[in-house]
């Protein structure tokens, strides 16, 4: 080490031991953020799987209502692909009826507002044509306080309801 003469020989082996202090804090705080990078890509994992293996199907919005994402439940269910579905705004998804169109666009101002509302029954078109019900279960996703999106979980109940239609047709 090459020694400044107009300091003194301790105050430049002070300055150095400060210094390596503050890369071996550096070092720490780097193996903290590898370490909480490894723990969020572990929750993202386990979150995609659970989105994904789930027997309910999950769509999820942005703030404007387009489509971001949905699970393969929702393309089993209905027959379409996700291509089907993501990108596109919900009120021009295949699935929902005409007719049903402004009842969702009430809900969909009211969770902007910040209205959560209590499941709801949906009649949906599968790509065959034929009808299904689902029961939609719908919320807000929020990250840091601020709404990021809208998360519908939908549980097909159309075997319930055709179970039910039976029952009074015979009654």
């Amino acid at each position: 080490m090459k020694r400044n003469k107009d300091k003194p020989l301790g105050k430049q082996t002070s300055k150095l031991e400060k210094l390596r202090q503050q890369v071996g804090g550096l070092e720490i705080l780097e193996t903290g953020l590898e370490f909480a990078e490894n723990e969020m890509q572990g929750s993202e994992e386990k979150y995609q799987r659970l989105f994904e293996l789930s027997p309910m199907g999950i769509v999820v919005l942005d703030m404007k209502g387009v489509i971001t994402a949905c699970n393969s439940a929702v393309c089993t269910q209905s027959g379409y692909s996700k291509d089907d579905f993501i990108g596109k705004h919900f009120s021009k998804v295949s699935t929902i009826r005409a007719g049903d169109i402004p009842k969702f666009m009430k809900i969909f101002a009211s969770l902007i507002r910040g209205k959560i509302p209590k499941p709801l029954e949906v009649t949906y078109t599968r790509k065959d044509g034929t009808t299904g019900w689902t029961e939609a279960h719908i919320s807000l996703l929020k990250a840091s306080g601020k709404r990021i999106g809208i998360q519908v979980i939908q549980n097909d109940i159309t075997e319930c309801v055709q179970a039910e239609e039976s029952l009074r047709l015979h009654s």
